[in-house]
């Protein structure tokens, strides 16, 4: 019966057309290589087996469905044909301290990814090594394509609320789509405690769902184009630059990774939730929102975001041309604040700002200098109502999707 039971859940996880590959068992109390992988012989832990050649019996478009417990850090470049899946049972707590993959048509879902404890460093040698500085890296050493990372909670620590300034600034960061890569994904991911959230470096690659919360630098940085972000949660901005951290912390940054000046193209952000904080912090920043400052930027669309920031930079786009932004809510409920918020065409490069359209937007603010749009109509003064209004309804747009609590986590996507 628990057998079945297992099999069930774990056919769940998995596309229709998977449930006919063939599924593989890992498990982190085996300490025997000379097992066959099912369900009666699982193979060892994760680490165990990339370092003994295990995982080369997990064929392309099989599965690898990882036991309880920690299974270490795991480094991994191969080429798959088809998608290949390793991932947790639900309701089952698999913990990896590292996750680097370079290849093709990888799924990891389900894991938490943390530093790992003192007691989990002494089961794998390799846990001597310096740590990393990011717990998830796809795509950073060689060409790789369709990786992803889903229903993950990567943390760098499950209580920061005593951390201190320098604890902060040394926090280890979370997720880097590399830039070797190319239409990689991260949905549904959890993402807290850490320096920096998400960056992609990768271009066509999508951004979808996740919740980053609770971090001291910016909660996501777009480097490459074609890349878009839609129904995240970037919440809790910890460290200002008046506590000695020079970072300019932005919950959403774009700039050319590698090649500065050249400009960054076809970025969509849509439908992202944004806020300073929703809770009381110890140490806080008032980062800026949707801060785009090292264009040129062409083709961008910004859209239907809800924002709610104590700072001036709502939503800026510099060097922007052809660019949209239509339909967001931008609200800064600090009343005594001095930082109003805007939504801003600007320059830096004294590049010509021109043929933008910024429609139907609300924000108690709009900077759009002579000549810098093609139109500009229907923008309108953003009262806490309407954005009590749309924060609600973007919300329950996001938990329909992905749902009200994360799978891993077990937070909400909110405090």
């Amino acid at each position: 019966m628990k057998k079945a039971l297992f099999l069930t859940l774990v056919l769940t996880l998995l596309p229709l057309h998977l449930t006919q590959a063939a599924m593989f068992y890992s498990d982190p109390a085996v300490t025997s290589t000379s097992g066959d992988g099912s369900a009666a012989k699982p193979f060892p832990g994760l680490q165990v087996m990339v370092e003994n050649g295990l995982l080369a019996k997990v064929q392309s478009g099989d599965a690898l469905m990882l036991r309880p417990g920690y299974h270490g850090r795991v480094r991994i470049k191969r080429e798959n044909a088809k998608m290949t899946y390793i991932g947790a049972a639900p309701n089952t707590k698999v913990k990896l301290g590292e996750l680097d993959v370079d290849g093709s048509n990888w799924c990891f879902r389900g894991l938490e990814i943390a530093p790992p404890s003192e007691a989990e460093e002494k089961i794998y040698s390799r846990e001597k090594s310096r740590p990393a500085s990011t717990l998830v890296t796809l795509g950073e050493h060689t060409p790789s394509t369709n990786l992803v990372i889903e229903n993950c909670y990567i943390n760098g620590g499950h209580d920061s609320s005593q951390w201190s300034i320098k604890e902060w600034m040394s926090a280890v960061s979370g997720i880097y789509l590399g830039r070797h890569g190319k239409k990689l994904v991260a949905q549904n991911n959890y993402l807290a405690n850490l320096r920096f959230g998400l960056t992609v470096g990768a271009p066509d690659s999508k951004v979808l769902g996740n919740v980053i919360t609770d971090f001291s630098g910016d909660g996501m940085r777009v480097l490459r184009d074609g890349i878009t972000v839609e129904y995240n949660v970037i919440r809790n901005c910890h460290v200002s630059d008046s506590d000695g951290d020079k970072n300019h912390d932005d919950a959403i940054q774009c700039f050319r990774f590698n090649d500065p000046g050249k400009e960054v193209n076809g970025i969509t952000i849509r439908k992202n939730y944004i806020a300073s904080w929703d809770k009381k912090v110890k140490h806080p920043s008032n980062m800026q929102a949707i801060g785009f400052f090292d264009g040129p930027l062409t083709d961008f669309l910004v859209e239907g975001n809800v924002v709610n920031i104590d700072h001036w930079h709502g939503i800026a786009l510099y060097d922007a041309q052809r660019c949209t932004i239509r339909d967001n809510v931008v609200y800064d409920e600090w009343t005594d604040n001095k930082m109003r918020p805007w939504i801003m065409l600007g320059t830096k490069k004294r590049i010509t700002v021109k043929e933008n359209s910024v429609v139907g937007n609300y924000c108690n603010k709009y900077v759009l200098p002579k000549g810098s749009t093609k139109e500009a109509k229907n923008n309108a003064p953003c009262e806490k109502s309407l954005y009590t209004q749309r924060r609600a309804a973007l919300l329950t747009e996001i938990e329909k999707k992905f749902g009200k609590l994360h799978p891993v986590a077990k937070l909400p996507r909110l405090e």
